[in-house]
């Protein structure tokens, strides 16, 4: 309506109980769904589904030429190791762990996409899995990196803005939550996406994973498994 203003409900109190009391019944409506809340006050009525990117092909011509090793779509898969806080990144152990079972199973390899800031600590991660630097994409505009997912078979990635990209993408996409919590309503949406937890008691410590563990050792991580992540992956890809 002209001259008024709308705002979309952020449902604080329903994501502090997650985080403060580990109260996870009253579970807070998905980000996507309470922004598109606002348009009923025009008089739609949206429903939340799977959010639609339309890459441009400038991009995807990039990618055409710019493809590491010779790479053809379909022979690779991609893992989002990055994340804006470090506690949300899952270890350099679980990754391994993870690609051993997907090398086994699919005989695939991985090539590692994220930011320009992540470059350092993907180029590390590649060198634990064995792989060479070539296999890092940090390239800007993000556009790139929507290319390299759609020729993916499909994409393992912590909670981070990656495993939305895919999932608009329509790519299967599993996102490992650690520290955060998908019942606080940032789980990447869509019938091949999906997310893995263990569901630690002290999870989620935040709602956004910028606090350090006050734990010996984060175990919303280290108690995550390989063969879990493989079983959970295997449904989306067959989607």
């Amino acid at each position: 309506v002209a001259g008024h203003l709308y705002r979309a409900r952020k449902e604080w109190w329903q994501r502090m109980l997650a985080v403060r009391c580990k109260w996870l019944h009253s579970q807070p409506r998905h980000a996507v769904e309470r922004y598109l809340n606002v348009l009923r006050h025009h008089g739609v009525k949206p429903s939340p589904a799977s959010p639609r990117l339309i890459l441009p092909e400038k991009y995807s011509q990039w990618w055409r030429g710019a493809r590491v090793d010779q790479v053809d779509d379909g022979d690779y898969y991609v893992i989002g190791a990055g994340a804006a806080h470090a506690t949300k990144q899952a270890p350099p152990e679980l990754w391994r762990e993870i690609d051993r079972s997907i090398r086994e199973r699919f005989e695939l390899r991985p090539l590692l996409v994220g930011a320009p800031s992540e470059r350092e600590t993907l180029e590390s991660l590649a060198q634990e899995l064995g792989l060479t630097t070539d296999s890092v994409v940090t390239e800007l505009p993000i556009g790139r990196a929507a290319a390299v997912i759609a020729g993916a078979r499909f994409v393992i990635s912590n909670d981070s803005g990656l495993a939305h990209l895919a999932a608009g993408l329509g790519k299967p996409i599993l996102a490992l939550f650690g520290p955060t919590h998908p019942i606080l309503g940032f789980e990447p949406l869509g019938k091949n996406a999906d997310f893995y937890s263990v569901q630690e008691s002290c999870s989620p410590c935040s709602r956004h994973g910028s606090r350090s563990c006050f734990r010996e050792e984060r175990y919303c991580f280290t108690r995550m498994k390989g063969a879990a992540v493989l079983a959970k992956l295997e449904p989306l890809i067959a989607g």
